[in-house]
């Protein structure tokens, strides 16, 4: 009995103890593990924590907006703009439409049409591949929108027209020989032969091609034709319109006689003494003995007082007012050589002219 209780007791005892020294185990095992993670936890720590001061590199860096861009939407904008450079356009293009003339406009419209259907006529280039084509399509469909709007259409706009005008027609639209002539034929009154003699003055048709066009008109089998370039070799007076005077004479029809004999004596008048004098020294005959007729006339005329048939009625008070027997001094040199010549006809009317003009006896009344 006492053998029993003992073994008993001893049985128990030894699974209390047993079950304190595995409690017992386990506490110390986690004590000594958290204590040794903790220390691990805290060094590691502390090997992160820089102690050194930051410096400064830059004083310009604290207000920089480096590495701050903010992302707009520039659509709305970019809307706006092209609004107004289509605005610009449309004004820039009508003060072009309006500053080239209807010629200008013609041939404009005519180059694009030779240039639409010269393109369209022309075989692409063989040298150029195929690759190189699609390449090209596809950069000019890959484009950002950002280099359509930096174009600029208005420039693009006047370098067409700049392209496709002509550069005669852009910087003075002039009338070929051609053109004046059909509008002349065509009209056949004397409001073309004004704008002719106005483009004239303007330096639109050359001197040359003026003349020209009046010895086509006078060639013309249309007596109204003559009677315009009649009018065209009055209206310009010149040594080449006087000397084309001279030779019609008596060969126009008798309704120009008394017209062509008033455009010959008007070159009496101040202003086209020089061109009398020009004629004196050429070498046809016939424009010489004319031309000495027509100053015996203006002296006889200036000694008399009666100007009026050197010019039209209403500029006979400005001609009388002008027109001294002093004008015609200046032509004894060239009428002293003249009676030297060995053509009698010349020297007789040379020596006429002198004698009216180089007479001390008289003194001019007007």
């Amino acid at each position: 009995m006492k053998n029993l209780t003992q073994k008993q007791y001893t049985q128990s005892d030894k699974i209390l103890m047993s079950v304190c020294l595995i409690a017992t185990g386990i506490l110390v095992y986690g004590l000594v593990h958290f204590k040794t993670s903790s220390v691990k936890l805290a060094k590691s720590d502390a090997a992160q924590i820089n102690y050194e001061m930051a410096k400064l590199q830059n004083p310009e860096s604290l207000y920089s907006l480096e590495n701050r861009e903010i992302e707009v939407d520039y659509k709305a904008l970019q809307i706006k703009k092209a609004a107004a450079q289509k605005n610009d356009l449309k004004k820039v293009t009508d003060k072009t439409k309006k500053a080239i003339t209807p010629a200008a406009q013609a041939s404009l419209q005519n180059a694009i049409a030779q240039k639409a259907s010269a393109s369209r006529k022309t075989p692409p280039p063989l040298s150029r591949s195929k690759a190189s084509v699609e390449s090209a399509r596809d950069q000019s469909t890959t484009s950002k929108p950002s280099e359509k709007l930096n174009s600029n259409p208005i420039q693009d706009q006047l370098k067409v027209v700049d392209n496709a005008l002509p550069v005669d027609a852009a910087v003075n639209a002039k009338k070929s020989f051609e053109a004046w002539k059909s509008e002349i034929f065509a009209a056949q009154n004397k409001e073309v032969i004004i704008k002719l003699v106005a483009a004239l003055k303007k330096g639109e048709v050359s001197s040359e091609d003026y003349q020209k066009l009046v010895s086509e008109m006078i060639n013309s089998k249309d007596d109204k034709i003559v009677g315009l370039a009649l009018y065209a070799l009055r209206s310009v007076p010149s040594y080449s319109s006087y000397v084309q005077l001279v030779k019609l004479e008596g060969n126009v029809s008798s309704n120009y006689s008394v017209y062509l004999e008033q455009s010959l004596m008007a070159y009496n008048q101040t202003a086209n003494l020089s061109v009398l004098k020009q004629s004196l020294v050429g070498k046809d005959k016939q424009v010489v003995l004319r031309t000495l007729t027509l100053i015996k006339s203006g002296v006889t005329s200036v000694k008399s007082g009666e100007v009026s048939g050197l010019v039209d009625p209403r500029n006979v008070r400005d001609t009388v007012n002008q027109l001294s027997l002093t004008n015609y001094l200046t032509f004894l040199p060239v009428l002293i050589q003249l009676a030297g010549s060995p053509d009698q006809d010349i020297v007789n009317l040379a020596n006429q002219n002198i004698t009216l003009i180089d007479d001390p006896q008289y003194v001019a009344s007007n």
